[in-house]
Parts: structure tokens; C-alpha cells; sequence
């Protein structure tokens, strides 16, 4: 199958809300600002949760025609996004709340079976937690992850004309759809935190605990895994598009623990790289 027909092109989402300015955003420690102008295939996801229940607050989809999208027993009407996004808002956290941000790599209408998903194509542009990297961008035009599998091969031109730092066409990454690509965690207050992940079996595959301080950082698991970026669940690296390692298994819940008290994350769409999730306090 030629790997340019999963690409859809779209006209420019332009749709944004209110970015507050920094000196705003100092005035009230307990609000902060996302940012997020660029390239994105496919999707945000932005999770608001007490420890009672977890709700959408915010969803951009590439490949959804219904135009809702189920979560928690709740539908939530979705803003389309074309493969580019300009997002800006700002949130307020309470100090029983956490905030996660998910950027997905999704295939909606397709409605495959978790276990039968396949790695296609996927990139996005750096997202800001206020004025620092949150979420770093994942662009083969910045040679973000050198020499990891691009989606188009070298006998094929995609219809973009861009290029990349290389002088190479457009492309994207080979990485798995319906997959939350890169997870941030926000917690209102400088803390230990500590995350688990756990499979679709329940069992705990992966489990962290740093102090979240107000500049973002990286989440190393405590279990030993390739230190490359896209190291999938199992510490599967897949560095042949010819050769595709089967990798049937995903995180579909994530437990965050902090100040005494915990929140159950069901992910909107399964975690895959757990080399891929950061953590930031708010104050």
C-alpha cells in the first residue's frame, strides 16, 4: 500500500483561544497557559481530573467524521484539526486536580482493534507549558529523533513542497496510530509525585517518581529500558519500516499519586512510549 494515501490534507485551523501574558500568569499562580502553533498529525487531548473522575476539557482530531468522541461514559463534541494547529489557552488548577496533555497519533474512522494497530505516520510541533517546552517537538524537519524510520519512503514524494534540515522532502515518523505519542503531567504545586503505568491486563509495567518543579522535565522510568525516545512498551525499539517487530500490548491507565492523593487516569488513547512523559508544577 503506498504510504501517501493515509495522508488527508486540510485547510489551516486558525480557531484559538485566549493566550493570557506572562505577567497575567504571575499574578495567579494557580493558572497556566498551553501554547501550541505548527504541525501536529493528528490530535490534542487535554484531561482535567479530581480524584472522583476525569473529564475532557479540550479535543483537536484529524481523522474523526463523526465529530464526537466518547470518553469516560461521556460524548464530547471535537475540533477538527488538519495536520496544523494554533492553540492557546489558559487553565486553572485546583490543588486536588491534575491536568494531562496527551498528543496522539489517531486513525478514528478506521475503528481498529487496539491489538491490530499498525505504525504509520506522525509528527508534531513543540507545545509550551507558559513560556518553556512542555512537549518537545517530534519533526523530522529538525532531525528531531536522528535516523529512526520516516513514513515516506525514498521512491515517494509527498505533495508538500518543504523540506527538511537535511534538504529532504516532508515526512513524518513510523510510529504507532491511536497511540498517545507524548503524555505531560501538570500538578498544581512543587512535589514528589509518582506515576505507574499499567497495561490492558492491569499489570504495572512502569512506575516513576521525581519532584515536579516549575520547570518542565523529562520522566525516566525506574525499570530498565532503552533510553531512545521512541522505545515502545516491552523495550521494543522498531528502527526497520521493512521490518515491522510485532508489539501487541499498550498502556491504558495511569495512576499519579501526589500530597496524599491519587488519580485514575483511563487514557483516551493507550500509551506506547513510555520513554515520552514529562511533569511540571504550576507553583
Amino acid at each position: 500500500m503506498n504510504r501517501r494515501n493515509f495522508i488527508k490534507l486540510g485547510s489551516l485551523y486558525f480557531g484559538s483561544s485566549l493566550f493570557a501574558s506572562t505577567q497575567k500568569l504571575q499574578k495567579n499562580e494557580n493558572i497556566f497557559a498551553i501554547k501550541m502553533h505548527g504541525d501536529l498529525d493528528d490530535d490534542l487531548i487535554i484531561l482535567k481530573s479530581n480524584q472522583r473522575t476525569t473529564e475532557i476539557t479540550d479535543i483537536h482530531q484529524m481523522h474523526n467524521p463523526k465529530g464526537t468522541f466518547v470518553y469516560n461514559d461521556k460524548e464530547y463534541k471535537i475540533n477538527h484539526c488538519p495536520g496544523y494547529i494554533r492553540f492557546e489557552k489558559t487553565f486553572q488548577i485546583k490543588d486536588d486536580e491534575v491536568y494531562c496533555i496527551c498528543l496522539v497519533n489517531e486513525r478514528e474512522e478506521e475503528e481498529i482493534p487496539l491489538t491490530k494497530r499498525i505504525r504509520t505516520h506522525y509528527k508534531n510541533e513543540k507545545l509550551l507549558f507558559n513560556q518553556d517546552i512542555f512537549l518537545p517537538a517530534l519533526m523530522p524537519e529538525y532531525d528531531s529523533v536522528p535516523g529512526y524510520p520516516l513514513w515516506f519512503g525514498e521512491d515517494e514524494k509527498p505533495r508538500s513542497k518543504r523540506k527538511d534540515i537535511n534538504g529532504d522532502t516532508y515526512n513524518y515518523y513510523n510510529l504507532f496510530e491511536n497511540t498517545t505519542v507524548q503524555f505531560g503531567i501538570v500538578v498544581p504545586t512543587s512535589q514528589v509525585v509518582q506515576v505507574y503505568l499499567f497495561n490492558q491486563k492491569n499489570e504495572m509495567m512502569y512506575s516513576y517518581q521525581q519532584k515536579a518543579t516549575t520547570v518542565p522535565q523529562k520522566l525516566k522510568p525506574k525499570e530498565k529500558i532503552n533510553s531512545h525516545p521512541f522505545t515502545e512498551i516491552n523495550n521494543i525499539l522498531n528502527e526497520d519500516f521493512n521490518a515491522q517487530i510485532e508489539n501487541t500490548d499498550y498502556i491504558n491507565t495511569v495512576i499519579i499519586e501526589y500530597a496524599n492523593t491519587m488519580h485514575r487516569i483511563p487514557m483516551p488513547y493507550p500509551i506506547m512510549y513510555p520513554n515520552l512523559l514529562n511533569l511540571v508544577a504550576t507553583r
